[in-house]
């Protein structure tokens, strides 16, 4: 079962890899953070308020929000990362920003007990998605575009 869904999460991120290659990593940013703060909000928040949902639905709302939320990691963001750097200081570049990219996220639990003040529980995961995604969106329109650059 672990090894069918890792070989599934793979093929997510092949799928990314190769649409971020053809229209740029730039413009698959932009198109996947807009969708994770729309469409991933909204699963997410079906998933978390939404009584009585049948399995059917609920597995398939799952797998969309995984494949959604995940494959841009491993299929356009670490290429873009790398990509951002001349070769001379790649490697430490990369180290430090993947790093560094991961410090604010690992801090969501205090972030949705600050949600929490102003709005229900189950709402505050969808609401911190929608956050994330504008906030990876507007990123994404200020950075350059990597695909084509020759180093």
């Amino acid at each position: 079962m672990a090894i069918e869904s890792a070989r599934k999460d793979q093929r997510g991120y092949v799928g990314a890899g190769v649409l971020s290659q053809r229209i740029g990593r730039r413009c698959f940013f932009i198109v996947v953070s807009v969708l994770i703060a729309t469409a991933g909000a909204g699963a997410r928040y079906v998933l978390a308020n939404i009584e009585g949902l049948s399995l059917a639905p609920m597995v398939a709302l799952i797998c969309a929000l995984a494949i959604l939320v995940t494959s841009p990691w491993g299929g356009g963001l670490l290429t873009y990362i790398n990509e951002r750097f001349v070769t001379d200081v790649r490697a430490t570049g990369f180290g430090v920003s993947f790093s560094l990219s991961a410090i604010t996220p690992s801090f969501y639990a205090f972030y949705l007990s600050g949600f929490g003040r102003f709005m229900p529980d189950r709402v505050a995961p969808a609401a911190l998605l929608c956050l994330g995604g504008a906030i990876a969106a507007v990123g994404a329109i200020i950075g350059p575009e990597t695909r084509d650059v020759d180093f």
